[in-house]
């Protein structure tokens, strides 16, 4: 976990001094966030560094060795959930990542975000981040899913670098991100909107279905689906608040817009 607390740390120096390089085709006088240039440049190569690292790393991933991976090995918290593979909440899991993943989509209902050109970019930032650092700690971990340790698994579920992507969990980090960014943008634009309330508890609690589902389906263990829940919540949180410390630093009385 210290890897992408560390990448995001360094994000947030990167974007914050570098606040004062403006982007002028990004430049929205009703826009909460501004876009810097030499700010978001960091973004491209950090997101494709980490990503094209991790495929090289990849390729040296060792394939599961069945029987060498013993349940004392796991920790105390996690060695309670070893289960069988199960289809249904695995594919509920999906449909619950992929469904919000997209349902930012909805905030272009609003016709001040859907001119907002930085919307696009900072949502493109998320998932580029937050893929990268998921992918990236996947691959370095080599961490056994829950299901590699049930004896009634299959050979085909043990065949291959699959079995060794448990930590941590992606659909945890993505739904986290996607639905905490939408809700941060909603609030940043809708300051004094009661359905503020309820779009922050629909991102708190969606991922942790999400996690949920995935312990269930014997793809994950707890602290998988944990780290990424704050992996995901922290970068759709803190892209949006770096653009919006950003639009301050140029502009000290940013106009708050409201109504939907």
């Amino acid at each position: 976990m210290r890897l992408p607390i560390f990448v995001l740390l360094l994000l947030i120096t990167a974007l914050s001094t570098q606040a004062q390089h403006r982007l002028p085709f990004f430049d929205n006088p009703n826009s909460p966030y501004a876009i810097s240039w030499k700010a978001d440049a960091f973004l491209a190569p950090l997101g494709a560094g980490l990503f094209g690292t991790s495929l090289i790393l990849d390729r040296n991933k060792p394939s599961i060795v069945p029987g060498t991976y013993q349940i004392a090995d796991i920790n105390g918290l996690d060695r309670k959930f070893i289960s069988a593979y199960k289809k249904t909440p695995a594919t509920v899991s999906d449909v619950f990542m992929f469904s919000s993943v997209a349902l930012p989509g909805l905030l272009l209902i609003d016709r001040n975000i859907r001119k907002d050109k930085s919307y696009y970019l900072m949502y493109a930032e998320v998932l580029m981040i937050n893929g990268s650092i998921t992918f990236f700690t996947k691959t370095l971990s080599n961490r056994a899913r829950p299901y590699t340790y049930y004896a009634g698994t299959g050979p085909t579920l043990l065949s291959g670098k699959e079995p060794l992507r448990s930590f941590f969990s992606g659909h945890t980090s993505f739904t986290a991100a996607s639905l905490f960014f939408m809700a941060k943008v909603y609030h940043d634009y809708h300051r004094h909107s009661p359905w503020r309330y309820v779009i922050w508890s629909g991102a708190a609690v969606t991922p942790a279905i999400t996690g949920l589902l995935r312990v269930r389906a014997g793809k994950h263990f707890p602290t998988d689906v944990a780290t990424g829940y704050i992996v995901g919540a922290a970068t759709g949180y803190l892209v949006p608040l770096i653009h919006q410390k950003i639009k301050q630093r140029q502009q000290p009385e940013v106009q708050q817009l409201d109504g939907f």
